[in-house]
């Protein structure tokens, strides 16, 4: 696992000039979409695994909702979209691959976040499901 490097706040941040607080947004920024395709990564997996057999819940959504202290309804959609832009394996170990791979990607580099990644999940549900490989792409 990399080292994660957290930017320091200046002492009074009342006095950072404007360059200085475009910088720190966009640093903290990216931290907070790349923890977050991070923790889709592991959800991704736990939904490989089987929540159940991992942890005695039915569903990923059910225990993610039970660990991070969301209702269900906040959970679903963030283990949903972790799952659409991760692969997972299916239960004969087999790798079933994610709907959106280079969403994923840019997500995992803090290119994106979790409103872009929604719109852009939705475009790719209104593909007709015949539509071959290469025109989906």
């Amino acid at each position: 696992m990399s080292e994660t490097f957290l930017p320091e706040l200046p002492q009074e941040l009342w006095r950072a000039g404007r360059l200085e607080l475009a910088h720190g947004v966009r640093q903290f920024l990216q931290i907070v979409r790349v923890a977050s395709a991070g923790l889709g990564q592991y959800l991704a997996e736990v939904e490989s695994r089987g929540a159940k057999d991992l942890f005695g819940y039915g569903s990923t959504v059910s225990w993610f909702a039970e660990v991070a202290g969301l209702s269900w309804g906040e959970a679903r959609p963030v283990v949903n979209q972790a799952i659409a832009v991760n692969p997972t394996r299916a239960v004969d170990g087999t790798e079933v691959p994610a709907v959106a791979p280079a969403t994923g990607v840019l997500a995992a580099e803090g290119g994106i976040g979790a409103e872009r990644i929604a719109q852009i999940l939705e475009i790719l549900g209104k593909i007709p499901p015949d539509t071959s490989v290469e025109d989906r792409e």
